[in-house]
């Protein structure tokens, strides 16, 4: 149930929100929110490989693509993008933005500073692994 808690819960709540609407269906907003949902879950799981975090074990998936259906559903059921447009932003921001910058500063080796009075005299930096980064 925790994989599929959250994106259960809001699919169900969009979908009865689309079906007391009775606005007209719209196919083209719920195509670009199921485009947005495919594009964030590739994104945070290519983001996610590039970080070296296993996949199987990552348990915001399953609910990640339920929570993008009832975007698109909700949507398209209120036959209006701000739903569409409103998760778009959080996928850029939470789902690659985000986690590219943190994983830019994760990559970085720390610096190494030899100072005289740490016992380290030139010849002992010069064969210091670190210094040769």
């Amino acid at each position: 149930m925790r994989k599929y808690g959250f994106g259960a819960i809001w699919l169900m709540a969009a979908v009865l929100l689309a079906a007391l609407d009775r606005q007209q269906w719209s196919w083209a907003w719920l195509g670009l929110g199921l485009l947005v949902g495919a594009v964030g879950v590739a994104g945070s799981f290519a983001i996610g490989r590039r970080a070296g975090i296993d996949a199987d074990g990552w348990e915001a998936y399953p609910s990640f693509v339920l929570m993008s259906l009832g975007v698109a559903v909700l949507s398209a059921g209120l036959a209006s993008g701000w739903p569409d447009l409103l998760f778009a932003a959080y996928v850029v921001v939470a789902n690659f933005a985000v986690p590219l910058v943190l994983l830019s500063r994760l990559r970085r080796p720390a610096p190494h500073v030899c100072a005289p009075s740490a016992g380290c005299g030139a010849t002992a930096c010069a064969r210091c692994p670190l210094a040769r980064m």
